[in-house]
């Protein structure tokens, strides 16, 4: 038996995980809202009523962080050996294939923090409570 032919596409999310998810609303550089719901992260635009999808991720998102330029956005994941994903905070497009780190995390990536000049990011892991320091990125 064959599928019907097409891959659907993803146009619009509704809704928002929110019971154990940190810091799942920003503002991208445009004003545009910025938030996570299930396997995706979104940049939304109010006055156009338009969404981009980020679609990288393979499990559930469970943090989120902008930095303070308002262009680069960071995820992260609930899984086994979560990935960690940074991408475009304006575009919802990916930095390419070296701005995804898997590995550094056991369970899941629970919080995230740029630091005031954008230049690092902090992770928080599910695994014992780890901290993970990234530098140069994208």
């Amino acid at each position: 038996m064959t599928g019907p032919g097409f891959s659907p596409e993803v146009d619009f999310v509704h809704g928002v995980r929110s019971g154990d998810v940190r810091g799942n609303l920003c503002y991208n550089e445009d004003g545009h809202v910025v938030y996570s719901s299930a396997i995706y992260g979104i940049v939304y635009d109010r006055d156009a009523q338009e969404q981009r999808i980020y679609q990288d991720h393979n499990n559930a998102v469970i943090s989120l962080a902008v930095d303070s330029s308002g262009k680069v956005a960071c995820t992260g994941e609930l899984a086994d050996s979560p990935a960690l994903h940074f991408w475009d905070a304006r575009t919802a497009r990916t930095f390419g294939p070296s701005s995804k780190f898997v590995g550094l995390h056991k369970k899941g990536i629970t919080s995230l923090s740029f630091s005031e000049s954008g230049e690092y990011l902090v992770s928080l892991g599910q695994d014992a409570m780890n901290v993970s320091v990234y530098s140069g990125y994208i």
